[in-house]
């Protein structure tokens, strides 16, 4: 018979560097609570003994024990949060408090006062007198056990499964972060400062001397000055106004942020040994795909090469190690022609065709696309994807969204409403599924995926229904492929590591003596059975930082 115990930790701070565990509770199935001071956490191990650790948050928790000699990384446990997520993922970050309302109903009264005791008395956790931290910490503990069998079916879902076993691989790609160079970053910034103090000189000249970080100055001169009245500044306001002054606001946004987020966070965070840690987040995306913060490298932007080669070169390959890329591409747009059984695309991709190319030839009518109607295609094949209309549609292409110099006149709404229209001639089976998502929230509220993640959704809300059942399972064939890559890697003992996901791509080091291994490692991120079709991903080898790509020797 399988045992199961419920872990949590009260510890010194947050900072998984710089802090610890205090004190550590533990509860069994038999209720035999634990209460672990500092001198007594020697004792742990004996008292998990062969149970299933149970964690409500299981990668802070797990983190933390590390910091005090105890590696539960390597066993089977689980996490009550992980499966509260899965099981509804409407609530990001669901907390103990708010699940044990919502599901247990049931009063958690220590809890309670210690929250007062903090806010009112101003005391840290540490300064809270033990006989109220004793029962505190069991309310935790044993309300985890209970949320864990109150969602025990969910061991049997495949999307929690792919969440759980991926935590692992999580924790080390945490721990071991990336390598930057400072001087590449400062370099980034002085130039990067450069275009902002110039477009700030531009604006100033339009708008006239205000401060352009502040929207109620930015929006009253706009009114003032131009005559355009804005409801926001926000880049999908800024995106309708069909003025320059709107399009440099929207640049001058741009660049501030990649400043302070990226390059001057960069020089924040940055440990003695030059790494950054970033923070990946599994309760987030509705759709369960990975996100990371402190900062934000999994949304290095994409479209805009310019503002993403600032960031990436600063990114550079540790000493004795070569850095390639593995690339989900295209995963989201095969699901879709899986999903929904488009014959045409299937047949595209199975015969190695370039599905954006045939669209655009049949949406504009011509056998030999241009670089901007080639473009157009691809944006609109991944516009329907995720629920874009034709209106925003044309918002998106009408601003500074897409590459420079691809499309110079201004695109209408009649205009993206005929190519919509063509699309799904071309593609009558895409319509139909989008149709039966909807019909299937406006029947049942919710809709699941082929993966058993269930998505709740409102009818208005419906249009989401169809690219959920595309992310998520694009987040699961992901997380499965970085797991059984992690698990063959380990053989290597950090000789090949994971170190970083930017968007659909899997950053992986090697050490120069097995950089012959890198043709191995598609084996184990690809997924040849999900689908009607295979997954595979595409190889990047990178150069000295992660701007410079270069060539494969095969």
């Amino acid at each position: 018979m399988r045992t199961y115990i419920a872990i949590d930790t009260e510890t010194t701070g947050l900072d998984i560097h710089k802090d610890k565990p205090f004190l550590i509770g533990t509860i069994d199935n038999k209720g035999t609570y634990n209460f672990l001071k500092e001198s007594d956490f020697k004792k742990l191990p004996e008292i998990v003994g062969d149970s299933i650790p149970i964690f409500h948050n299981a990668k802070f928790d797990i983190l933390m024990l590390k910091n005090v000699g105890f590696d539960f990384s390597d066993r089977e446990f689980h996490d009550t949060q992980l499966m509260a997520f899965n099981a509804d993922s409407r609530k990001k970050f669901p907390s103990l408090d708010y699940l044990v309302n919502r599901y247990l109903k049931r009063e958690r009264p220590f809890n309670e006062i210690v929250k007062l005791m903090i806010k009112l008395e101003k005391k840290t956790y540490q300064e809270i007198p033990e006989d109220i931290m004793y029962k505190y910490l069991y309310e935790d503990v044993s309300d985890t056990l209970r949320l864990f069998y109150f969602f025990l079916p969910l061991l049997k879902n495949r999307s929690y499964l792919a969440d759980i076993r991926l935590l692992p691989t999580l924790l080390v790609m945490e721990q071991r972060g990336v390598q930057i160079s400072t001087d590449k970053i400062h370099e980034a910034a002085e130039e990067v400062i450069m275009k902002i103090n110039n477009l700030s000189k531009k604006l100033k000249e339009s708008l006239g001397d205000i401060n352009l970080n502040s929207w109620q100055q930015t929006k009253k001169a706009f009114k003032d000055r131009l005559n355009i009245s804005l409801p926001s500044v926000q880049k999908i306001s800024l995106l309708k106004v069909v003025h320059h002054t709107a399009i440099e606001l929207i640049e001058y946004k741009k660049w501030n942020k990649l400043l302070s987020t990226y390059l001057m966070g960069f020089l924040k965070r940055k440990t003695n040994r030059n790494t950054i840690h970033t923070t990946y987040n599994q309760v987030i995306p509705v759709t369960g795909r990975l996100s990371s913060s402190n900062p934000n490298l999994q949304n290095i932007p994409k479209r805009d090469k310019e503002a993403a080669n600032y960031i990436r070169k600063c990114i550079v390959r540790r000493d004795g190690f070569v850095n390639y890329g593995f690339d989900y591409s295209q995963i989201e747009l095969k699901i879709f022609a899986c999903t929904a059984q488009c014959k045409k695309m299937l047949s595209y991709f199975s015969e190695g065709i370039n599905v954006h190319r045939e669209t655009a030839k049949f949406i504009f009518s011509t056998q030999e696309p241009s670089n901007s109607q080639y473009y157009i295609a691809k944006q609109i094949n991944f516009g329907i994807i995720y629920g874009m209309g034709p209106i925003r549609f044309a918002k998106e292409l009408n601003g500074s969204a897409y590459p420079q110099g691809l499309i110079d006149d201004l695109i209408s709404v009649d205009q993206t409403k005929e190519w919509y229209e063509i699309y799904h001639e071309i593609y009558p089976e895409i319509s139909d599924y989008m149709n039966r998502c909807i019909k299937t929230i406006h029947n049942n509220g919710k809709i699941v995926d082929i993966f058993d993640r269930t998505y709740y959704l409102k009818p208005e809300e419906s249009y989401k229904a169809a690219n959920y059942t595309i992310q998520g399972p694009a987040a699961t064939i992901h997380k499965e492929g970085l797991r059984r890559f992690y698990e063959w890697s380990r053989g290597f003992k950090n000789k090949i590591n994971p170190i970083l996901i930017i968007h659909d791509e899997v950053i992986v080091e090697l050490i120069e003596d097995l950089e012959f291994l890198w043709d191995q490692i598609p084996h184990q991120l690809n997924d040849l059975k999900s689908l009607d079709l295979p997954i595979r991903v595409d190889i990047n080898k990178y150069g000295e930082n992660l701007s410079i790509k270069e060539e494969i020797n095969v």
